[in-house]
């Protein structure tokens, strides 16, 4: 396997900042857009707290969603400024 394939298996399994960690490492930008990987990373984020918040009408439930979306925010900016 080779090291795009692998960065292109960790996008599936939903490890974009893994994946962008590898891109960046190894100058993998011509094949794969770290902008796009974190895009994705975020609309994913996105999804599974609305999901969650649909899903349920517990407030603790509904918090943890809001936290884990905050976190997914942060990581992702932090992924931007390194």
């Amino acid at each position: 396997m080779c090291l795009s394939d692998f960065v292109q298996h960790l996008i599936k399994k939903q490890k974009h900042i893994e994946a962008i960690g590898f891109i960046c490492a190894y100058n993998l930008v011509e094949k794969n857009q770290p902008a796009d990987i974190l895009r994705e990373y975020v609309r994913n984020a996105k999804l599974i707290h609305v999901r969650s918040c649909k899903e349920t009408k517990s407030i603790e439930i509904k918090v943890k969603a809001i936290d884990e979306e905050i976190a997914s925010l942060e990581t992702a900016l932090q992924c931007m400024f390194r």
